[in-house]
């Protein structure tokens, strides 16, 4: 028993590590600029901070194995999982929309082995190690309320994710928390659908500005007619 929680805490520890090492990747090719890497090209900061994330969340999967049914993962639910995917997708979708901006589909990111492999890779890690596993130490060692753990964790979440879109994007990630919270309350697939889905859909959509796309140049098809 206590091998797994020590598991559990590396892989926190090392999911933490995260940043630190996108920041490093970033200072990697800052510093090797007018050089061309092979290790630049195919270890981006995203991609370095995702790798990281997917291995701390391995090492946490040894929850699965702990006896304490409080926040083992039970999935019977097809229909929250449908709902919140669907969230996943209409949450950043209305918000550029109620910012009066066009939503337009990026296709050369389709075949990025960033968003097929590692971006939900990273969700689904990120939601075990955030909503489940941290959660469930904090209760173990330090609280006896489950709200409690859960405010606290997420807190730790949207401290995380801030330096992304700075104090500007506390309110939208404040609304991500809050639904993710709410999804894992219904089973972990849920939660980690709408992770999954939302990342997915802020990959592969852009929000541009209406003015921007009346004033931009025709297609050469456009052109022809």
């Amino acid at each position: 028993m206590m091998e797994l929680r020590a598991c559990i805490f590396i892989g926190i520890l090392i999911h933490l590590m995260g940043p630190y090492v996108s920041k490093l990747t970033v200072m990697y090719q800052i510093k090797h600029r007018t050089k061309e890497y092979k290790l630049t090209r195919h270890i981006t900061p995203q991609r370095s901070y995702d790798i990281i994330t997917v291995f701390g969340g391995i090492m946490c999967c040894s929850i699965f194995l702990l006896d304490d049914n409080f926040f083992l993962i039970h999935s019977n639910n097809a229909y929250g999982v449908l709902l919140f995917s669907a969230l996943g997708f209409f949450f950043p979708y209305v918000i550029w929309k109620g910012k009066n901006k066009s939503v337009v589909f990026v296709k050369r990111k389709v075949n990025k082995l960033d968003t097929l492999i590692f971006l939900p890779l990273c969700a689904v890690s990120e939601e075990l190690i955030w909503r489940i596993c941290i959660p469930f130490l904090f209760k173990l060692y330090f609280f006896d309320s489950v709200l409690l753990c859960t405010c606290i964790s997420s807190i730790g979440f949207l401290l995380l994710h801030m330096p992304l879109g700075g104090v500007k994007s506390a309110p939208y990630m404040t609304v991500f928390t809050v639904i993710a919270v709410i999804a894992a309350q219904f089973d972990f697939l849920s939660a980690a659908a709408f992770h999954i889905v939302h990342n997915l859909t802020i990959q592969y959509f852009h929000p541009v500005s209406k003015k921007k796309i009346n004033t931009s140049s025709p297609t050469m098809s456009q052109a022809e007619w």
